[in-house]
This record gives structure tokens, C-alpha cells and sequence, in this order.
């Protein structure tokens, strides 16, 4: 019985994560909203993670495969090839972002530091700046009745 208890707590820490979402889309994603820091990329990792979607990270769309290589586009032009170590590391804060500690505590969206505060964030919790974005998250229940 222990046994079959341990196996079930542990399956179910996994499938609590489990978010379904294709991981070479996801690294794409991380290089196109942060490549600025490894702390950045891992803050983005988080966020779709707790996100459990790709759906309006439009750093997802800035990166793509065109003729063999890993691009970066601006206004549909190549402005830079990404490089296998940018590659890896975005990988590699994919994989721990998995396992590891949430620096984001819940963040699903995120803006970089260079706009001004979307409309959409006004209601949510600022949880901090990591790499070159603010991070988000809802706020709780009891906490929309003192927000302003």
C-alpha cells in the first residue's frame, strides 16, 4: 500500500505540470521574449508553464526555421541567426523549469520593461522584473475586493 501511495503522489506532482505544450515551440518562445539573461529565460519558461499555453507569446512568432537555420524576424526580415549556445540555454531553462522553483510564484504574463503597463495587467498582481520583463499573475479571489 505504501508503495502504490508513493507512486501515485509522485505521478501526480508530474501530471500537475504537465501542460502538453510542444517543447520546441516553447524554446523558440523563450528566445524570442527574453534572450537577454538566463534568469529571463528561465522567469519566460515559468510563465507558459503556468500559462499552459503558447497563445500570445508573440515571441513565438519572431522566431523561426527558414532555410535550415534558427531565425530571429523583425517585420518579416532576418535580423539574426540564433546561435546552438543561445539554442541550449533556453533549452535548458525549459527542462528546469520543469522541476525547479517557480521565480515567477504563478506569473502567466508577462510584458517587457520597455512598454508602458498593458490595460490587461491592471487588475493582476505585479510579481516582479526578471531578464527584460515584468512579470503577472491573477490576484486571489480575496484580493479584488481592496484592490483600487
Amino acid at each position: 500500500v505504501y508503495i502504490l501511495v508513493s507512486i501515485m503522489l509522485t505521478t501526480s506532482c508530474v501530471v500537475a505540470y504537465e501542460s502538453g505544450i510542444d517543447e520546441t515551440q516553447a524554446i523558440r518562445a523563450i528566445i524570442g521574449e527574453d534572450s537577454s539573461s538566463v534568469i529571463g529565460m528561465e522567469a519566460v519558461a515559468h510563465g507558459i508553464r503556468n500559462r499552459g499555453h503558447l497563445h500570445g507569446v508573440y515571441g513565438l512568432k519572431a522566431i523561426q526555421w527558414q532555410g535550415g537555420k534558427l531565425v530571429r524576424l523583425s517585420k518579416g526580415r532576418v535580423v539574426e541567426t540564433v546561435s546552438p549556445e543561445l539554442y541550449q540555454r533556453a533549452s535548458k531553462a525549459w527542462y528546469e523549469s520543469e522541476t525547479g522553483q517557480d521565480i515567477t510564484k504563478g506569473a502567466t504574463h508577462w510584458e517587457g520593461i520597455s512598454f508602458r503597463v498593458p490595460k490587461w495587467a491592471l487588475g493582476m498582481e505585479k510579481v516582479g522584473q526578471f531578464g527584460g520583463n515584468v512579470f503577472y499573475r491573477a490576484r486571489s479571489k480575496s484580493e479584488y475586493r481592496y484592490a483600487s
